[in-house]
């Protein structure tokens, strides 16, 4: 299935929002919250969407060591929110092509 024009429209949002903060020197959590709160203006749907909420999910998951895997974990609370907020109906893979495709790379982090 391929990601909607209005989901991606969402995702791209997101991710940019997330890339301009984090890219400013904000911290990963400042950036998430704001990609969620800045966006839910113009998405409702994501009025919904309780950042500590979305992280408790990933709370069983070991520390990060590096930014690349920090950067696959900001991937996957991203597909959660989407998958969540958005559209369930969203496959996991392609979700997962378009954010590796949207969020900024790691070694920039």
């Amino acid at each position: 299935m391929m990601i909607s024009k209005n989901d991606e429209q969402v995702l791209k949002a997101l991710s940019e929002s997330f890339n301009t903060n984090l890219l400013q020197k904000k911290s990963i959590m400042e950036s998430l919250e704001y990609a969620i709160s800045i966006n839910n203006t113009i998405y409702p749907k994501l009025k919904s969407a309780q950042l500590n909420e979305i992280l408790k999910l990933f709370a069983h998951e070991q520390k990060p060591k590096n930014n690349a895997q920090l950067r696959s974990l900001i991937i996957e609370v991203f597909q959660v929110v989407m998958q969540k907020h958005i559209n369930p109906a969203l496959g996991d893979a392609e979700l997962k092509e378009a954010l590796e495709d949207n969020i900024v790379k790691a070694n920039l982090w």
